[in-house]
């Protein structure tokens, strides 16, 4: 697993050849999609496989439904993940404290039960 910014310079360059699968975590609305463009290119340069990764999903309302239209009507080559991340405290505090979210949180908890789907449909691309 490679973690970079989005605007990562080199970096974001020399990642993706290295990846078994790009992972391009996006937020509902335009400034996400936007700045999607230039990690699927760079996908596409390198022949990597790649998967979205909606994240930061209100509970209520109709953004991340037409987040992924957009990105399936923009990049038809790469998938949109089925499974979410919400808006959740619990991911904040996770990352804060150095954690996983399965290390931070109870097994029960919301952000749990979104990790977990996301982890196995991640696993079953590589």
């Amino acid at each position: 697993m490679i973690d970079t910014p989005p605007h990562a310079g080199d970096m974001i360059d020399a990642a993706p050849p290295a990846a078994d699968l790009v992972v391009i975590p996006i937020r509902p609305g335009l400034f996400d999609i936007n700045a999607a463009a230039g990690t699927v290119e760079i996908m596409k340069q390198t022949g990597r496989p790649a998967i979205f990764v909606l994240s930061q999903v209100a509970a209520v309302g109709p953004e991340g439904d037409d987040t992924a239209a957009v990105l399936q009507e923009l990049y038809p080559d790469v998938p949109v993940a089925k499974a979410r991340l919400g808006q959740r405290k619990a991911f904040t505090q996770a990352l804060i404290s150095g954690q996983a979210i399965t290390e931070f949180d109870r097994p029960s908890s919301k952000a749990v039960g979104e990790i977990k789907p996301l982890f196995r449909e991640v696993r079953s691309k590589l």
